[in-house]
């Protein structure tokens, strides 16, 4: 089952009647069984974390620097394919600045997606492998 996901509204934004909806080119998807919060779980926006990926392209270490605006309890890092697939997960515990390492010698080349999520919210980074 693919991964259910909530996604940013404009602010004050309730959907029709509290029924919340996802539009595709193959169609619409009306309520599902997720309930997505609003709020404070939202899009790190560049306000609330400074990112930096490098090399990218890569082609054996991924490297991160990240500083968020206030200290985070855990955050978790999830290395996915093109596809959403998870390909490799880790964590770190409590702090503001973070310096994340990921071996990714062993993937194809091709395009990948580093989610960093944390209890204020996640971003979405592209980066490709290259060997």
């Amino acid at each position: 089952m693919k991964e259910q996901e909530c996604f940013s509204a404009p602010a004050g934004y309730t959907g029709f009647n509290g029924i919340f909806w996802a539009s595709s080119a193959t169609g619409v998807i009306l309520g599902e069984s997720t309930a997505c919060p609003f709020g404070n779980k939202d899009v790190l926006d560049d306000t609330k974390l400074q990112v930096n990926i490098y090399p990218n392209p890569v082609n054996q270490y991924l490297r991160a620097d990240l500083k968020f605006a206030i200290p985070i309890k855990e955050i978790t890092y999830h290395i996915l394919d093109i596809n959403g697939r998870l390909i490799d997960i880790k964590t770190d515990q409590e702090g503001q600045e973070f310096h994340p390492k990921f071996d990714v010698s062993k993937l194809p080349s091709g395009q990948y997606i580093l989610k960093i999520q944390t209890e204020i919210g996640l971003r979405k980074l592209n980066f490709t492998v290259a060997h």
